[in-house]
């Protein structure tokens, strides 16, 4: 643009000595035409030069990641509509930085607050970042981890298939627990250069819960046998040897009935559980008023109170005392407190 501003102020110039050579002008009024034409072309190839340099130069830091404006307006209006543009461009490049900026931060924040532990490993296996809760359950030397034979297994398929894979871990160290490993190969990377992210999700407590209810229904279950089996011999014995004798039928009747209690008892208890089991999730919707549930549930007591001459204090307030909470499991809990405070209260 330069050259072809310099070319189109040189031409009356060009003129004005041809014809002078010609004869057609005075040599004196050639010059002195031609001095002012050329003088504001090498202005104009000046204000060229000097404008082009600084949007060059714009443009430069602005893909360099700096944004700043130009010293001064351009002079030429060409340019100075090019410069608009530019300054345009790098405000919405500006804003648009900002956004990915603030996006990372926030990604960052919920990556580090995320309950499970997570660890982004690089495309050579090596750990690029953990989690808050990844270095509180494993420590600082997280990359120890990952020698575990499961997990590398499990980080060794993900990368060689690029699927997600699956392991279960029991670790020893720093304390023993059980761990689900779930490992997570990224089609694209992360900014950060991950490649996979392994999750890890603590079963620990699930596990023993697991094997506390198998044992449990075993438990049980040897437990509902034995009473049931008495129940079955004193039927048969009331059918055949004591059908005619009233002082047996007596004494089998109640030890009877104290077996169908004992069984009665082992069968709310497996009730119970199951209901917490299908609630456990859920939380509670009702209100209930202890002012008014403590006193009628120790009111069923009062036999055995008076029975051992233990008296029960209850101070409650005369207001409602609501609690949310389920309001046979809150009945419960009572019936247990004032059960073991019977028993092993002092009178």
């Amino acid at each position: 643009m330069v050259l072809t501003a310099l070319a189109l102020a040189c031409a009356p110039v060009i003129v004005l000595l041809v014809l002078a050579a010609t004869g057609a002008l005075a040599i004196g009024a050639a010059l002195a035409a031609s001095l002012p034409v050329a003088g504001a072309a090498l202005a104009l190839a000046f204000l060229w030069q000097r404008d082009l340099e600084r949007l060059a130069e714009a443009l430069r830091r602005l893909a360099g990641g700096i944004r700043e404006p130009l010293s001064s307006p351009p002079a030429l209006p060409p340019v100075g509509r090019i410069s608009r543009e530019i300054e345009r461009l790098s405000r919405t490049l500006a804003d648009r930085a900002a956004q990915v900026g603030r996006m990372r931060r926030a990604d960052e924040v919920i990556f580090e607050r995320l309950p499970d532990p997570l660890i982004v490993l690089a495309a050579d296996r090596t750990i690029r970042r953990a989690n808050h809760a990844a270095r509180t359950a494993y420590g600082t030397d997280t990359q120890a981890l990952l020698r575990h034979p499961g997990l590398y297994g499990a980080i060794d398929r993900a990368f060689a298939q690029g699927t997600t894979q699956t392991a279960e871990l029991t670790l020893a160290v720093p304390v023993p627990r059980e761990v689900h490993a779930r490992v997570i190969f990224l089609d694209e990377p992360l900014a950060d250069g991950g490649r996979a992210v392994v999750v890890l999700s603590d079963r620990t407590r699930e596990r023993a819960v697991e094997r506390m209810r198998a044992d449990f229904v075993a438990n049980a279950s040897h437990e509902l046998r034995t009473p049931l089996a008495s129940l079955i011999g004193f039927i048969e014995t009331l059918r055949g040897p004591a059908i005619d004798d009233p002082p047996a039928q007596r004494r089998f009747l109640a030890i009877m009935a104290e077996q169908a209690a004992r069984m009665n008892r082992l069968i709310d208890d497996l009730l119970s559980l199951s209901r917490v089991e299908l609630t456990e999730h859920q939380p509670p919707q009702q209100t209930v008023d202890l002012a008014a549930l403590v006193p009628r549930l120790a009111a069923a007591f009062e036999p055995r109170l008076r029975e051992s001459g233990t008296r029960l204090e209850q101070e409650l307030p005369d207001t409602p005392l609501p609690v949310t909470g389920d309001a046979d499991q809150l009945a419960q809990v009572v019936q247990n407190l004032l059960d073991n405070a019977l028993k092993y209260g002092r009178p």
